[in-house]
């Protein structure tokens, strides 16, 4: 990953950490001129204010931790998928033989009725088999590549979707609070990258 690009972490902290202490929203001096004139020369207001200022570091506080432990819980997990691809793999190469005898069968001739353990191809039959097999590879490359092309439309059109968040910009989309939205964006990114990997 790229130096400068943001991650999930920076971006949550970004977009709920920074703006959020009392002092940010709201000054002393403004808070003070909520109340009613006579009030507002009154030590309480002061008094209010830093406990409201309080509890609402508090609330950072845990918000931050959260953060965190989310980051932590996606490293477990990025750690447990890798070690489910290396016991997959492991597995795929164990089965190979099976597998030797699977592209064996398709490439031979389906009109020729050699069995797998039978007659070897011959000049005249390995050929076509192999023109045959060739075809096909060169067909799932070009499935493949389309599937690659649409998935990175997707990905980009969700990751554009998203750019919004990393500034602030993020528009309330119909009656779901901004919240909701986020996170079904989130999801669908996140699900189109697991449908990408190998």
């Amino acid at each position: 990953m790229p130096e400068n690009t943001p991650t999930e972490s920076s971006i949550l902290r970004a977009f709920l950490l920074v703006p959020a202490p009392l002092s940010v929203q709201i000054s002393l001096e403004q808070f003070t001129e909520w109340f009613p004139a006579q009030y507002q020369s009154s030590e309480d207001i002061e008094v209010l204010y830093r406990i409201l200022q309080n509890q609402i570091q508090q609330d950072i506080d845990e918000v931050g931790e959260n953060i965190a432990a989310e980051a932590k819980r996606g490293k477990k997990q990025m750690r447990e998928v890798k070690v489910s691809r290396a016991t997959e793999h492991q597995a795929r190469v164990e089965s190979l033989d099976i597998q030797d005898i699977h592209m064996d069968m398709e490439l031979r001739d389906e009109t020729q009725r050699h069995s797998v353990l039978g007659e070897a191809h011959d000049q005249e039959s390995i050929i076509p088999a192999m023109a045959a097999a060739c075809k096909q590879l060169e067909q799932e490359i070009i499935d493949t590549e389309e599937a690659a092309r649409v998935a990175l439309q997707d990905i980009q059109a969700t990751v554009g979707e998203l750019s919004d968040l990393r500034y602030g910009r993020l528009p309330k989309t119909g009656n779901e609070p901004l919240g909701t939205d986020i996170v079904q964006r989130l999801h669908r990114l996140e699900k189109i990258c697991r449908e990408l990997e190998p």
